[in-house]
């Protein structure tokens, strides 16, 4: 029997709520590691913090989270579209 691969959900919410989820997540990494994501985001690059898949999803949320608000400031009331 052949297995078929499964394709992600696609979900589409509004930018406000995405920008509320990635703050969330971003605030538990924060409390996690004891520091802002900004202090974190110097620290890797200066390779006081180790690069590691969670503190990479960390601050990529951060930024995300960053540009989407720029965003929102520009176009209100857009929807994004992501995989979870």
């Amino acid at each position: 029997m052949t297995s078929v691969a499964s394709r992600p959900a696609i979900i589409s919410e509004p930018i406000e709520q995405t920008i509320r989820r990635l703050e969330r997540f971003v605030a538990r990494m924060e409390r996690r590691y004891e520091c802002p994501s900004d202090f974190a985001v110097q620290a890797v690059a200066c390779g006081h913090m180790k690069e590691t898949a969670e503190v990479c999803r960390w601050l990529i949320s951060y930024r995300t989270a960053q540009r989407l608000k720029e965003r929102v400031g520009r176009e209100p009331g857009k929807s994004t579209t992501s995989t979870r």
